[in-house]
C-alpha cells in the first residue's frame, strides 16, 4: 500500500491517491474518521512539493522556499490530526530538498533524523535500517518508477518495524 501512494502521486491520481492515503493510515491503525480529516493535508503537501520542484526549475528559490514551508504546515498538521509525531515531517522537508536538488548528504542526514525522531534511541538499529533502505533502496527504485523493487523495499522496511515495535501502529509514511 505504500509503494500504491508513490505510484499514484507520481500519475497525478489525486483521488485515488487521496482514497489509498486514508486506507493507508486507516491500515497503520490510526482512526478512519483522523485519517480522512488527515487527507486533504496529505494531498496539499504532495502538492505543493510538485509545485515546489516547478518553482526550483523556474529558479525561483523564493517560490520554492513558500512551497516547501506548505509542505511543512500541511504534513504536521496531518500528523497531528491523525496523533502521531509531529517531529518528523522538518526532516522529510530536508530530504525531499536535498533530493531536488541532488545533495545526497542531505537526503540521508534527514531520512536519519526523520526514523531517529520516530523511533529514537532505543533503536538505533532500526533506525539505521530504515535510513540505509530508504536512502539506498526505496529512493533508486521509486525515481525509476520499478513499483515491483520498490514494493519489496517497503516490505523489507515495514518488516524491520514490525519486528521491532511488533506492530505497524507507531510510525506513519504520509
Amino acid at each position: 500500500m505504500h509503494c500504491e501512494l508513490f505510484r499514484l502521486h507520481d500519475e497525478r491520481d489525486w483521488q485515488q491517491f487521496g482514497n489509498s492515503v486514508v486506507n493507508y493510515a486507516t491500515e497503520l491503525g490510526y482512526e478512519r474518521r483522523a485519517a480522512k480529516e488527515a487527507c486533504p493535508h496529505v494531498i496539499s503537501a504532495y502538492w505543493n512539493s510538485d509545485r515546489a520542484v516547478d518553482a526550483q526549475e523556474d529558479k525561483n528559490a523564493a517560490l520554492e522556499a513558500l512551497h516547501y514551508d506548505r509542505v511543512l504546515e500541511e504534513f504536521t498538521e496531518a500528523h497531528r490530526l491523525l496523533g502521531a509525531e509531529t517531529k518528523s515531517p522538518v526532516y522529510k522537508v530536508g530530504w525531499y530538498k536535498g533530493a531536488r536538488h541532488k545533495n545526497h548528504l542531505q537526503v540521508l542526514g534527514n531520512l536519519f533524523m526523520e526514523h531517529h525522531s520516530k523511533f529514537s534511541l532505543k533503536r538505533l538499529d532500526l533506525t539505521i535500517q530504515t535510513t540505509y533502505l530508504s536512502c539506498a533502496k526505496a529512493y533508486p527504485a521509486h525515481n525509476s518508477h520499478d513499483w515491483e523493487a520498490l514494493t519489496a523495499v517497503l516490505t523489507d522496511y515495514w518488516t524491520a518495524i514490525s519486528k521491532s515495535y511488533g506492530t505497524y501502529r507507531l510510525p506513519i509514511e504520509l
